[in-house]
């Protein structure tokens, strides 16, 4: 699931991540129920208690949950 990114990361906190209005979805959601899959595939990163997210990675993480037909949510 892993993307070979060309651009440099952009790290934001989540919380001002959420207040830039530039996420499609509700993120605190997403990352309740897919916190391990962003964190693999690098649109995510925890330091300490903190995660940190990058705008352009996120969209193609959207982008390949959506290719492959997978819902937001993962199955169990």
């Amino acid at each position: 699931m892993e993307i070979k990114h060309k651009t440099p990361p952009n790290w934001e906190k989540v919380s001002r991540y959420i207040r830039s209005a530039r996420c499609p979805l509700d993120l605190r959601w997403l990352l309740f129920n897919r916190k391990p899959d962003m964190l693999r595939h690098g649109c995510a990163i925890q330091v300490g208690r903190s995660v940190l997210v990058d705008h352009q990675r996120l969209m193609l993480f959207l982008e390949e949950l959506s290719q492959r037909n997978e819902g937001l949510v993962p199955r169990h």
